[in-house]
């Protein structure tokens, strides 16, 4: 049985494989976990190849129904005392990769005099906690039935790339309304470029900073002879974001004002022939 979910990222597969950014392949790293069996381990620690829920407070648990579809990973109570918990996935072998994405549908309740309760996002490589990239904080400003979210992590700073990855939890009250969360189809995965020296006769080397960005990113790549170039921004489904024209320059900067935090895919052109890819990151 094919779910909306599945026959989505189908979709963004085949946006991916067969348009213009057709050197972008998706690399599954972990998942999808739809949460069909009780498998989620708890207790003080539990090895790094288990999904982990700690037993302090009341841990996130593992229901048989409610979730999108099936079951789901998720906590509900009152009086909460200021509760706070996590669920950990498994460890994630990262190694060679510059940033993975962090996938999962999530239903949380809403009460406005609750502007606290939240989730957010970390991982724990080379030795520390680091926080996402993007989407590092959702907040619970409206109430959310299985609604899908992608966080961005930046994996380019680390060394050893074995990761674990959490979904914090938190309700900022004590009182009588029913804090609730629930976690399902979590995945990991990456975008990677395949066969670009075949597909790229005349690539040219592209230096992309900062990574992430917030404003604006800035592309620095070699244009001696000052040749008009054309720049193509898509986002993840395959979809021009911008389209950037008559570059004679070696830098072109993109605004990223009016576009949301996510990772991104750019594609640059020198008479409708493509002569340089990569990705970027917006905070």
């Amino acid at each position: 049985m094919i779910t909306k979910r599945i026959l989505l990222k189908l979709i963004v597969f085949y946006l991916l494989s067969f348009t213009s950014t057709s050197v972008f392949s998706q690399i599954i790293l972990l998942g999808p976990q739809e949460f069909n069996t009780d498998f989620i381990v708890h207790g003080s620690t539990a090895p790094v190849i288990t999904w982990f829920a700690p037993d302090y407070n009341t841990p996130i648990d593992y229901s048989s129904s409610g979730g999108c579809t099936g079951g789901y990973a998720g906590y509900s109570g009152s009086w909460n005392n200021y509760w706070g918990n996590f669920l950990r996935t498994p460890q994630v072998n990262c190694t060679g990769l510059d940033s993975v994405i962090l996938s999962f549908d999530m239903s949380n309740s809403y009460f406005s005099s609750h502007p606290l309760d939240k989730v957010y996002f970390n991982m724990w490589i080379d030795g520390a906690y680091h926080d996402a990239s993007t989407n590092q904080t959702i907040y619970f400003d409206v109430a959310r039935n299985c609604v899908h979210f992608e966080v961005v992590f930046v994996l380019t700073p680390y060394t050893n790339k074995n990761v674990l990855f959490y979904l914090n939890t938190s309700c900022g009250y004590n009182d009588s309304q029913v804090y609730m969360v629930k976690f399902d189809n979590i995945e990991i995965y990456t975008f990677e470029t395949t066969g670009l020296k075949s597909i790229l006769n005349n690539q040219v080397a592209i230096n992309v900073f900062p990574i992430p960005s917030n404003d604006f990113t800035t592309l620095l790549f070699p244009n001696p002879e000052n040749k008009t170039h054309t720049l193509l921004i898509y986002n993840t489904m395959g979809q021009v974001m911008q389209k950037i024209e008559n570059i004679t320059d070696s830098e072109v900067r993109i605004e990223n004002r009016d576009m949301q935090g996510g990772l991104y895919f750019f594609k640059l052109q020198d008479k409708n022939k493509t002569v340089g890819l990569g990705k970027f990151i917006i905070q």
